[in-house]
């Protein structure tokens, strides 16, 4: 069941003393809770290098996978895809620190399947490919 949330009606020339007499309105929390947002993210965190599809993260919090997508970007600001996607960029530029991984490795170990596609998701989130960065350190 959705978080319920008890909220007072607009106050602004109600005096306080009517304010007990008055009916308050309960209005739904959109979006996951945040257990729900916590252990999603926690699930996809831990499988960067692997596929992780709705079904599967649906199925972690008993959500349909559209309802589940839609509430995901309700309480996150971004796609389950778009937050997996930032996610994997952010831990590749962590790896390509280490000059003894190759670039290949690195992708490979954040879920890319060909190193043109990691280089491809790389250099539309940061602007510059793999091997452009990794220069930059």
């Amino acid at each position: 069941m959705p978080h319920m949330q008890a909220t007072p009606p607009d106050t602004a020339d109600a005096s306080p003393t009517s304010l007990p007499n008055v009916e308050w309105t309960v209005q739904r929390r959109r979006g996951l809770a945040n257990w729900q947002v916590r252990r999603v993210t926690a699930y996809m965190s831990e499988r960067l290098d692997q596929e992780v599809g709705l079904r599967e993260l649906a199925q972690l919090i008993n959500l349909s996978r559209f309802h589940f997508c839609t509430s995901f970007r309700l309480a996150t600001g971004q796609t389950p895809r778009e937050w997996l996607i930032a996610r994997r960029i952010e831990r590749a530029c962590k790896l390509l620190a280490q000059p003894s991984l190759s670039i290949t490795k690195v992708g490979l170990a954040v879920g890319y399947a060909t190193p043109s596609a990691f280089a491809a998701a790389f250099h539309k989130r940061m602007g510059m490919t793999p091997s452009e960065f990794r220069r930059t350190l």
